[in-house]
């Protein structure tokens, strides 16, 4: 995982020359896509899918994944603070906003705009991080599951919401403790090391004393993060090995059926014959 996001800090730039720094808009979410398929490849692997991954499509499925959810989180925006527009409209009447005026607005009533757009646009934001990762777990594992090499395609969208209620819970106890250790890894990671970096730049690294103590922390926290990231996408593999199980078994016992009801007309039809 960190190999990836090291090759994409060297990628996107150079696909942001050539387009002219459009790709910067959807950069973050392909990259997340990537490592979430790459990950769930994975944990695939490790429960008996021992396939080749096919990087190729797993690239092109994650810039598919990418656009879609750019394009759904900006028209999701946009609907906010369009209702945000109207609801100031409404409340302040001829001084309210309106897309015309925003920017030539009086100040208390652009800072009403915000006090009524940051907390609806968070609550915008959080049904889509929190809902769109658990109702596309499955169908993310089924596309990590068809970028092995001859394995079978299930669908783009197949198993969309399917256990949604485990996927859920696991996901917001995996969020908190991402939250938890993330910001133990800044503390003790991304900050010492910005330091030391910034110390190397005035020529007195010596300066820089490390903590053993601070190191360890550090060490498992960002252990502590990844774990919690990757226990994501195995319940997203053993999701999706479940709702096929089901799947399996559900057409198994349709041509059990038929054969028994095939069994007794014909048992019927041996007895009437046999009064005759």
């Amino acid at each position: 995982m960190i190999w990836i996001f090291l090759a994409s800090i060297v990628i996107w730039p150079i696909v942001n020359m050539f387009t002219l720094g459009l790709a910067n808009y959807v950069s973050e979410a392909v990259t997340a896509a990537f490592v979430t398929l790459y990950g769930i490849r994975v944990a695939l692997n490790l429960k008996g899918d021992k396939r080749h991954t096919d990087f190729r499509a797993l690239a092109t499925y994650s810039v598919a994944f990418g656009l879609v959810l750019s394009v759904l989180k900006s028209g999701l925006m946009v609907a906010a603070i369009a209702t945000v527009v109207y609801i100031s409209d409404v409340t302040f009447g001829e001084i309210g906003l309106s897309w015309r005026n925003l920017q030539s607005a009086e100040e208390i009533v652009q800072g009403a705009f915000y006090q009524v757009g940051f907390p609806l646009n968070f609550l915008v934001l959080i049904p889509f991080l929190i809902f769109a990762p658990v109702i596309l777990a499955v169908p993310m594992a089924a596309i990590a599951q068809s970028v092995g090499r001859g394995a079978h395609s299930e669908g783009i969208f197949w198993g969309v919401g399917r256990s949604f209620v485990p996927v859920f819970l696991v996901f917001l106890i995996s969020l908190a403790l991402q939250l938890f250790f993330g910001l133990f890894t800044i503390v003790f990671v991304m900050l010492p090391g910005l330091l030391f970096a910034l110390m190397a730049l005035a020529k007195d690294p010596a300066a820089f004393v490390f903590n053993l103590e601070s190191v360890l922390i550090g060490a498992f926290s960002l252990f502590g993060l990844m774990w919690a990231q990757a226990w994501l996408w195995s319940v997203a593999a053993l999701a999706l090995l479940r709702a096929q199980g089901k799947v399996a078994t559900a057409k198994a016992a349709a041509p059990d059926q038929q054969d028994t009801m095939t069994t007794d007309l014909r048992s019927l039809r041996k007895a009437r014959e046999n009064r005759g």
